[in-house]
């Protein structure tokens, strides 16, 4: 028996030496507290952040297309028409003066 008890207080010793040995976690560091960083990471850092505002942008711009659409085909679209008609009509004087014949 004195022979277990005694291994028992060994692994039991080893256990809170390797406890207080053991490596503590690391916290985590703000970006100001870290190693200045190269002048190639920087660079890089500023890609991504470049990048990433793009993708916002780009996303804005494909939710925005419905109501541009929607404002196109209720505003201009019976503009348009409107202009094509008046173009169009036999009663309509045209101008006999045109861009190229008046220099």
């Amino acid at each position: 028996m004195t022979h277990r008890r005694s291994s028992t207080i060994r692994s039991s010793v080893v256990d809170s030496e390797s406890a207080r040995c053991a490596p503590k976690p690391c916290k985590s560091r703000s970006r100001e507290a870290g190693p200045a960083l190269a002048p190639p990471q920087k660079r890089f850092n500023i890609l991504i952040r470049q990048i990433e505002k793009a993708h916002q942008t780009l996303a804005a711009w494909h939710e925005g297309i419905g109501t541009y659409r929607q404002a196109h085909a209720q505003v201009l679209l019976p503009m348009e028409d409107e202009l094509l008609a008046a173009r169009c009509s036999p009663g309509t004087p045209r101008s006999t003066s045109t861009p190229s014949s008046s220099r």
